[in-house]
């Protein structure tokens, strides 16, 4: 690590402390409150690459993050979280939020909104295995960005068992001023940056909980996107599409019920270039977990992404098994808490005599 980016890193967690972390008199009377949390993922992975006959072991960090969540008692707060499982400190999510009644939120910022389920909105410390769904990642890489989040305001809104979703994005959630992050200001002597940009995107997701059977949510979401960001670019150009999706769960966290069951269906529709067809992305995932105890449960998952349908490839398949132990849980505390996971991960691509990718990982999580 550099001792720039130790510095920048430094920089990130000091303006955290200094903007949630009041002195007690201020706190009181703000009439505020304070939560500061945060979770580690630590690794120990065997790889084996049949296609290049590579073999590699060793150890890593996959996630290590601090949250900070700040809320006055009037309804106002703001919410940051830092990641530093690269090296360095990053900020992930920054925004605002207001709560007009005790049922709609409105948030403003860079933060995970209305995608599909089974990708960022399933937080890290409920992922099932090692890593969310292979299909949700790839979604992400070829739409808003691998990390999920993105610049722009939303509307939350949740009523008994019906929770509703509407986003107002930028379409590209990169910090990059002339991409993402609009941040020009009259001093810079253009008001666009050199950019001309006036197209938006919206994505919405509805979700309901019945009461029984217990666990059972069904939701959907759906989005346009018009920017033609750098994740769509075929040919040297960039593609607006329209993304869609639907998921049924019969628990969806680590442990919640004895036997669980998950589906999701994820599709996206790019556009059509000069010369070539609409690119059509479909993938589906099924997944099932049973709970040998109250602290220990084996989990089953498999993904098939067909990325363009109309092309000549099978789609890409994805397969992880493996078995989680809670000590937390057996000790009669949260399954999240202190969670460890042994996952058999296979990949194997779609094209004529594709070899096999394959990851035995043991992850330790903690989270504080």
């Amino acid at each position: 690590m550099t001792h720039r980016s130790k510095a920048n890193g430094i920089l990130i967690v000091l303006l955290a402390y200094c903007t949630f972390a009041q002195p007690e008199k201020a706190r009181a009377q703000s009439a505020g409150s304070v939560a500061v949390s945060g979770a580690v993922q630590l690794r120990a992975t065997a790889g084996i690459s049949d296609s290049s006959g590579q073999e590699r072991v060793g150890f890593g960090v996959r996630r290590a993050r601090l949250r900070f969540d700040g809320q006055l008692a009037q309804g106002p707060g703001a919410f940051v979280q830092i990641d530093g499982a690269g090296g360095t400190a990053n900020v992930l999510d920054f925004f605002v939020y207001y709560d007009l009644s005790s049922t709609l939120r409105i948030r403003a910022g860079r933060m995970v909104s209305a995608q599909p389920r089974s990708f960022i909105r399933t937080g890290m410390f409920q992922i099932d295995g090692v890593d969310r769904p292979a299909v949700a990642e790839r979604w992400g890489q070829g739409t808003v960005g691998g990390d999920g989040r993105d610049f722009g305001i939303d509307a939350h809104l949740k009523s008994g068992a019906l929770e509703a979703l509407v986003f107002l994005h930028n379409g590209d959630g990169s910090w990059d001023r002339r991409r993402g992050n609009f941040r020009e200001s009259i001093s810079g002597g253009s008001a666009t940056g050199g950019l001309g940009q006036t197209r938006l995107a919206v994505t919405g997701a509805f979700r309901v909980t019945p009461s029984a059977p217990s666990g059972l949510e069904l939701g959907v979401f759906g989005g346009y996107n018009p920017v033609e960001g750098p994740n769509t670019v075929q040919s040297n150009q960039g593609r607006t599409y329209v993304t869609y999706g639907a998921h049924a769960y019969l628990g969806a966290n680590p442990a919640s019920r004895r036997l669980r069951l998950k589906a999701d269906l994820i599709g996206t529709t790019y556009e059509a270039l000069p010369g070539r067809d609409s690119q059509q992305s479909l993938g589906i995932i099924l997944f099932g977990a049973f709970g040998v105890t109250d602290f220990a449960e084996v989990y089953v998952r498999s993904e098939a992404l067909e990325e363009d349908l109309n092309g000549s490839d099978d789609a890409d398949g994805y397969f992880s098994a493996g078995f989680s132990f809670s000590p937390s849980a057996r000790r009669g505390g949260a399954y999240h808490a202190e969670r460890i996971t042994l996952d058999y991960g296979r990949f194997k691509g779609g094209e004529l005599m594709a070899e096999a990718e394959n990851l035995i990982t043991l992850q330790l999580q903690l989270v504080f």
